[in-house]
């Protein structure tokens, strides 16, 4: 039998057409492994008149390749081709055929024929159209069935008596399979369904109770349960096995209920997501033995009373489930060249095919704002030398769409990987690049699109994904950012799922009240992984209550010229020292004068609308304060009331009323905000139309209860009235002093992963998986770590959390993962220090204290609040070093920033005063410290930057940069030297720098005593030698490993003497590198040479190796290669490589070997001269895998004498 079918696929067979890949049904051939998500190619020959077949796909969906009723490319009996394509016959054509699902899980084909694209991601899915709307629907109404039973078929299939219910189904979420319940409206007693809830299956009697299976059914795989109930006993089975009973369990039937397939009532069950192939009801139990005949596929003694079954696309069919059938017609189909691959993720044909004027307008948003920098934005003058001039250049790496693109996915010589894009936006930027550059401008450059080029391109599934506000965060009950381009320090709380108040840090005021939502995310760093929009508010605004704000000196109208340009108040006017966390509560602690504040807002919604609540406690003291509770609506006219303090009964509340924007006299209500103190404290209003309350000094604590309220209707009013009216004789709520100890869990799940250990040696990269599949969405893109004294690891993300991370042992077998805190200000180093997590954040660094010891920061303490802190969106504040007198120091980005400070490493002392300790540089993204207590600093190619480098910085020292105050450009130049770095970086080398790593620890093995460097834009680890004559200069070179991500911040773990990274991917990265990673680093203890030192001495080189090399290779100077370069220190973006030996001209020397000598594990390579030099690189082979290169820096010639 299977000579004739091989032999109708031509010799030889294909390997996807070999037995074992494919079996013989009749005379057709069906692929012995069912597929999912695939492209199936291969080339079809029709020989002669009459035939009828195709290829089907999962059994059920067939392309017609040739019929006497349909076109080829049809899906038989469902869809006409786009093309009428006339049948060929006696002549070899090709089918091209992508089946997967999407991502609502729903079949799609796209078909070629030839070149010719014949049906387009068309959705397979043959079902009543009224169902498919109500399960796609994601606020369908509740309690819409899929089939409905009339009154008698209902009254037949009495769940009151002895039945067998039969369903096969299937689901990833949950929902009612079947019921029996009134026609609409709500759950009654004695209804009944059957559903999924939690992933379990579940029986349940309206009022009586439930039976719950114990096995997981939302799966997404084809599921069979079986439901019986004799003599009020009830059973349930799934796939054959009991899952559940109950030996008393029944009630009778409403005559009106009605059975129902896929929905119950609009409020119990919920209407149903997944398939349901079908329902069987029989009106007697069955017995085990018919229970196993029934799952073996037999029927029971007698059939059921009511049957529903799904449309042919909605059945189970496991037997063809993503099997594919060629269909041969008998034999005069013949087929050859039979391929099946998995689809990619992108499919490039569709989205080249798509790109119009709103992709290029998109493209250039994207081109403006990040390649600009360095491409120029006229297309003939870059930035960047090294970059391509796309009016004037060739694209070395091909012009072709598709090759423009993998030129941005994967990186092209200097040019860095942008995977981090989406593949839309990435072809949204070549459809600009060719409509703006290339098709007039440069249009030998210029690839014409057709038909036959796009049907050669790697399918795929996406092409441009719908539009989709970022899946919800938990941020905890307070996240800080900024708001909107005016408030660089805010902190905004969420009061409830509606209603938000924001407070600018820097100033102690509100920034508004909204309700409708929390925050706007969605172009920010939060959702997009290069998102550089800002937070804004996501809601209506209260009117009058952006008004909270103190006053100083007793005054409103203070003088805010005291104010740093971005930064806090005087320390003597404002402190804020932090804020406390319990449960959803949140209390803010400040000091207003020198007296302190414990704020804890909230929201109060008995009078029907929301009514923002404040309690305040006041620390004793003498100067008395003044509070702006609320400011008159900027589009409200200047009017005020006062409503007459009421004083309370013994033992009950007075209280305080005033409003602002309405005087209470006009019938039209405009805007107005309203305020209340109830228990305490007058209100007032002044001339500016603000409401006031007057503090005064005390020799004891004061609290307050402050309600505000903004709108436009006069109801609200009254109910503020009525309400404080009620309130006056309810005790006063918790004082915020009650809430500062600590609370109950917020995150109270541990997550548990495992680590990959690695092979190598003698050095071994470990791999410790990261949550990224969490319960709070959390997006774990980790960007620094430090550990505790016991070996836990503080692991930071840039979203804002802190996770302590346990179990870090020599299997890692077990790694558990506890979120620690929540809600910071993109925190980018962390610190562990007397058993206190300190974290860098844009606005301030924190200390984080577990006050009742549960594991989860209840106070978040302002060590330090930044004195300047942008809102652009590269102000970033990298890393967090300590130095040998417990001095903090972080570094500021110092370009495309709005800050005067920016470029700069600050020194904080233990006691929170901070100082300039040096200046220059541009995006410093990575630190270390020396072991004499010096800051090292990694910063990027960019403007004044010519390539990468590593300082080793000294006190007012100046590296390069100058800074560029609300430009985006250049700074201007204000001095002609800068301090060398003590090593240079080309691009190739790395794109973008890291954290450094003083490593002073036996447990690691040679490269103890030593530096470790590390990169973000390659993912990679460096062997670091850095010396310092009083002019630093050094030697770097790539250790073999690829990280999972760019690599941010590095610790030695004090448990087991490795080296553990974070990182992150994003502006830069591996290609496909992950959003995060946690890896390791360990010394395997395996007797291996490698490089662990180099060095320039004033005839050459130095290598040091940690073992012995084979002598004869390493006195072999052909085994050596040497050349060097310099770059320009100059304003453009980056510099390309300069001759030393004809200054100005671009390229690099080649430098001769004279000779190479070997004493043991030193290795002396003599070069016909040393120079001062920004670049020098010396490549080795001393055989197996000794061979590399090391890039130098010659800052100074070292004398002849100088010992190792």
């Amino acid at each position: 039998m299977l000579a004739p079918l091989f032999a109708a696929l031509l010799l030889p067979v294909p390997q996807d057409a070999a037995p074992g890949r494919w079996q013989p049904e009749g005379a057709d051939l069906t692929s012995a492994l069912g597929h999912e998500n695939y492209h199936l190619h291969l080339e079809f020959k029709v020989e002669g008149e009459g035939v009828s077949a195709g290829v089907l796909l999962d059994g059920h969906w067939e392309v017609t390749l040739d019929s006497g009723e349909e076109s080829p490319g049809a899906i038989a009996g469902y869809a006409p081709p786009l093309l009428e394509v006339e049948a060929v016959r006696d002549r070899w054509q090709s089918l091209d055929v992508s089946y997967w699902k999407d991502e609502d899980q729903q079949e799609r084909v796209t078909v070629w024929l030839g070149d010719r694209l014949v049906q387009d991601r068309l959705l397979l899915d043959d079902r009543p159209e009224s169902i498919r709307n109500a399960e796609r629907r994601t606020n369908a109404e509740e309690g819409i069935p899929r089939f409905m039973a009339g009154a008698e078929q209902s009254a037949a299939c009495n769940w009151g008596d002895d039945f067998t219910i039969l369903s096969t189904f299937r689901t990833t979420g949950r929902g009612t399979i079947v019921s029996k319940c009134p026609p609409e409206g709500a759950w009654v007693a004695n209804a009944k369904a059957l559903f999924v809830r939690d992933g379990l299956l579940v029986y349940d009697i309206g009022w009586v109770g439930a039976v719950v299976g114990d096995v997981k059914v939302d799966d997404g795989e084809w599921h069979t349960a079986i439901v019986t109930n004799e003599g009020g006993g009830v059973n349930m089975w799934i796939d054959g096995e009991h899952v559940g009973d109950n030996d008393d369990f029944q009630a009778p039937d409403d005559d009106a209920f009605r059975v129902k397939i896929g929905a119950a009532n609009a409020n119990f069950a919920l209407r149903y997501e997944g398939d349901i192939a079908r329902v069987l009801f029989h009106d007697f139990a069955a017995s085990e033995e018919d229970v196993a005949r029934l799952f073996g596929g037999e029927p029971a003694e007698s059939g059921p009373i009511f049957r529903w079954e799904a449309p042919k696309g909605e059945q189970p069919a496991e037997s063809e489930r993503g099997r594919i059938r060629l269909g041969s017609g008998d034999g005069r189909i013949l087929f050859r060249e039979v391929k099946v691959e998995a689809l990619g993720a992108t499919d490039h044909a569709g989205l080249i095919a798509t790109l119009d004027e709103g992709s290029a307008a998109r493209g250039r948003e994207i081109y403006d704002g990040l390649c600009a920098a360095c491409h120029g934005r006229d297309g003939k003058k870059t930035i960047n030398p090294n970059a391509r001039p796309f009016a004037i250049g060739t694209l070395e790496n091909g012009s072709d769409p598709y090759s423009m693109w993998r030129t941005l996915t994967d990186g092209y010589k200097d040019m860095p990987v942008q995977d981090w894009l989406r593949p839309d936006q990435r072809y949204d930027v070549v459809h600009y690049l060719r409509e703006e550059f290339l098709k007039d401008k440069n249009p030998s450059q210029h690839f014409e699109v057709n038909a036959a080029w796009l049907s050669t391109l790697p399918r795929g599934i996406t092409r441009r994904p719908p539009k989709a506000i970022g899946a919800a965060r938990d941020y905890g009950p307070a996240l800080a950012s900024q708001l909107g381009g005016e408030v660089g320090a805010a902190l905004t709380v969420r009061l409830d799922p509606d209603a938000t108040i924001s407070y600018d840090l820097q100033l102690a005021e509100s920034s508004g009240t909204w309700t409708g939502g929390f925050l706007d995310l969605e172009n920010t760093q939060h959702h997009k992984q290069r998102g550089e929009g800002r937070a804004t508010p996501a809601g209506e605004m209260l009117p009058g209550l952006g008004g909270w704000s103190w006053g100083h000196g007793g005054r409103l109208d203070y003088d805010r010229t005291r104010r740093w340009p971005r930064g806090p108040l005087p320390q003597e006017w404002l402190r804020h020292r932090g804020h406390y966390l319990n449960g959803d509560n949140i209390v803010l602690s400040y000091e207003i004068d020198g007296r302190g504040v414990l704020e804890h807002p909230s929201v109060d919604r008995s009078a029907g609308f929301p009514v923002i609540s404040h309690r305040l406690l006041i620390e004793p003291g003498q100067t008395p304060l003044v509070l702006a509770l609320a400011e008159k609506p900027a589009e409200a006219p200047v009017a005020l009331m006062e409503v007459e303090p009421e004083v309370g009964p013994t033992g009950t509340l007075g209280w305080s009323l005033a409003v602002t924007g309405w005087d209470g006299t006009e019938d039209e209500v405009g805007p107005f905000a309203a305020c209340a103190a109830v228990g305490g404290g007058i209100l007032e209003t002044d001339e500016a139309g603000r409401i006031l309350l007057h503090i005064p000094a005390s020799d004891e604590p004061m609290e307050y209860w402050l309600l505000r309220v903004g709108g436009r209707k006069k109801g609200i009013l009254e109910g503020l009235e009525l309400l404080v009216t009620n309130l006056v004789e309810r005790p006063l709520p918790p004082s915020p002093a009650e809430l500062v100890n600590g609370g109950p869990l917020r995150w109270a799940e541990t997550l548990t992963t495992k680590g990959m250990l690695g092979d190598q040696t003698p050095y071994a990269l470990d791999t410790i998986e990261v949550p990224f599949e969490n319960p709070w969405n959390a997006w774990m893109r980790t960007s620094a770590i430090d550990f505790f004294d016991d070996g836990r690891a503080a692991v930071s993300t840039l979203g804002g959390d802190v996770w302590i991370v346990s179990g870090l042992d020599a299997g890692l077998g077990e790694v558990n993962w506890k979120r620690y805190a929540a809600g910071l200000f993109e925190p980018l180093g962390l610190a562990v220090i007397d058993g206190k997590v300190m974290v860098t954040c844009r606005d301030r660094i924190t200390r984080l204290h577990d006050l009742n010891t549960d594991g989860e920061a209840d106070f978040y303490e302002t060590f330090y609040a930044d004195t300047d802190v942008s809102t652009t969106f590269h102000a970033f504040n990298f890393d967090l070093q300590e130095g040998p007198k417990g001095d903090l120091f972080f570094v500021k980005s110092g370009q495309y920033t709005d800050s005067d400070m920016g470029g700069a490493v600050m020194r904080v002392t233990p006691e929170g005063a901070a100082f300039v300790y040096c200046t220059g540089f541009r995006t410093p993204n990575g630190m270390g410290m020396s072991p004499d207590g010096r800051p090292l600093v990694g910063d990027n190619q960019g403007n004044w930057i010519p390539a990468s480098k590593v300082s080793l910085t000294k006190r007012r020292g100046f590296y390069g940069v100058f800074p560029a105050v609300n430009n985006g450009g250049p700074g201007k130049q204000t001095r002609t030297d800068f301090d060398q770095p003590a090593i240079w970086m080309p691009q190739s080398l790395d794109s973008s720098c890291g954290g450094q790593l003083w490593v002073e620890d036996e447990r690691f093995g040679p490269l103890s005593g030593r530096y470790l460097h590390t990169s973000f834009g390659k993912g990679w680890m460096y062997g670091l030698a850095i010396e310092d004559d009083g002019v630093p200069q050094g030697a770097v070179w790539r250790l073999p490993f690829q990280f999972d991500a760019g690599i941010q911040r590095l610790r030695l773990a004090p448990h087991d003497g490795a080296v553990y990274t974070v990182g992150l991917s994003g502006w830069q990265g591996p290609g496909g590198g992950k959003d995060g990673c946690l890896e390791r680093v360990r010394w395997t203890g395996a007797d291996k040479p490698i490089l662990k030192g180099a060095r320039v001495v004033h005839d050459g080189v130095e290598f040091e190796f940690s073992g012995p090399v084979d002598p004869t290779l390493a006195s072999n100077p052909a085994r050596f290669t040497a050349r060097r370069w310099n770059y320009q220190w100059a304003s453009n973006y980056g510099s390309a490589h300069y001759s030393l030996i004809e200054p100005g001209m671009k390229g690099e020397d080649p430098v001769k070997i004279e000779a190479a000598k070997v004493a043991g594990s030193i290795v002396h390579v003599r070069l016909e001269d040393v120079r001062v030099v920004n670049q020098l690189v010396v490549t080795y082979d001393l055989g197996q895998e000794l061979k590399g290169e090391v890039f130098f820096t010659v800052n100074r010639i070292p004398p002849q004498t100088l010992p190792r």
